[in-house]
């Protein structure tokens, strides 16, 4: 199966190739509008755009690849602008399939699966090292929680050795009074591998100063109308009475946590993405589904992963088990069309600015 991807794209011939063909099919307006239109990523918020147009391409090249996305990036400059004659030549020489780019970017919307399957399969499906995959997935699965409230709950990850990240409409009935603290349990381990046997888990109660940082939910996420602002993440960053990631897992091995990222991924419409949660407080399941859009100017991510209540908290991931996002809400209409989460990079940019130390 073809891919976009090439690992000499990301070489320093890769790199200024790719550079001088984005410059002369863009500008410092088209070129932002792509990004944020198929991407959802807002340039402005990643480097100093009061610069000139090479500039500002420069330091988001370098940015994407540390990624190792450069080829990424020209399949989206080159879907947009197949006619400039240095981007076809860096999509003929650095792209597998530059059919395969304009596949995955030309339609508004990923295509419907009858008609569309083997294209589906050509420009998505990659190959992952079943070890490797198999690894991350049990690891995954130790570091996921299921957050008991009473009258409520959801689902949580670890991202610390002692902090949990969830939603803040999760434990709003414990900020409000409603529920008391030392009756919020999270509870790890609750799955059963082998298919046999009680889902019993590991639980951990909530330290005294439980609360490390915390953004309420926009209005626009119960509407489904206007826009959500900066300040409105939706996420509550809990602490524990004891290092969780420090400690074993029911297998016995060392369960670790999650690093949260601080840079905009790459996520395209289209893409997988997958969500491990509790739905209705049972044990860990897992759905998949793809990448829609992102309302808000990237403020969110839209998909139509299947979820139900009980999985508000979950973490979001794409084809290589990499976290993006937070899920936190579905269409509020009576006939939903999309699931949706809040960036992380949002979520840990927005800790970083209130000086929350949580790794530890």
């Amino acid at each position: 199966m073809a891919e976009i991807e090439t690992a000499d794209a990301n070489s320093e011939e890769g790199f200024n190739a790719i550079f001088e063909a984005v410059k002369a099919g863009y500008d410092k307006e088209s070129l932002p509008l792509r990004l944020l239109l198929k991407w959802g990523i807002d340039i402005e918020e990643e480097v100093d755009t009061h610069q000139g147009f090479k500039y500002v391409l420069g330091d988001y090249m370098q940015i994407v690849r540390k990624q190792g996305k450069l080829a990424e990036l020209l399949a989206l400059a080159y879907s947009g602008n197949t006619g400039n004659p240095l981007l076809a030549a860096a999509a003929l020489h650095y792209l597998d399939d530059p059919q395969a780019a304009l596949a995955k970017y030309d339609n508004a919307k990923p295509p419907d699966l009858p008609g569309s399957l083997e294209a589906l399969v050509t420009t998505r499906s990659k190959l992952v090292a079943f070890g490797e995959f198999l690894e991350r997935v049990r690891s995954l699965g130790h570091r996921l929680c299921r957050i008991e409230v009473p009258g409520g709950g959801g689902t949580g990850f670890l991202v610390g050795a002692s902090h949990v990240l969830t939603n803040h409409h999760v434990i709003q009935p414990v900020q409000e009074g409603r529920a008391p603290v030392e009756d919020v349990i999270c509870r790890f381990d609750f799955w059963s591998p082998d298919g046999k046997g009680e889902a019993i888990g590991t639980p951990f109660h909530l330290a005294a100063e439980w609360l490390r940082g915390d953004s309420p939910y926009s209005r626009s996420d119960l509407t489904g109308t206007g826009e959500p602002g900066d300040s409105e993440l939706d996420y509550a960053l809990l602490r524990l009475d004891a290092e969780a990631g420090n400690g074993q897992a029911a297998d016995g091995a060392r369960r670790g946590w999650f690093d949260l990222p601080d840079k905009a991924p790459i996520i395209a419409r289209g893409d997988a993405a997958m969500i491990p949660q509790h739905p209705a407080g049972r044990p860990l399941e897992v759905a998949y589904g793809r990448v829609l859009e992102f309302p808000g100017g990237g403020r969110r991510y839209r998909y139509d992963v299947t979820t139900e209540g009980g999985s508000s908290g979950s973490p979001v991931f794409d084809t290589d088990l990499t976290l993006f996002g937070l899920h936190h809400a579905a269409d509020p209409t009576g006939a939903p069309d999309y699931n949706q989460a809040v960036p992380l990079w949002r979520v840990a940019r927005d800790l970083q600015a209130h000086n929350v130390v949580w790794t530890g």
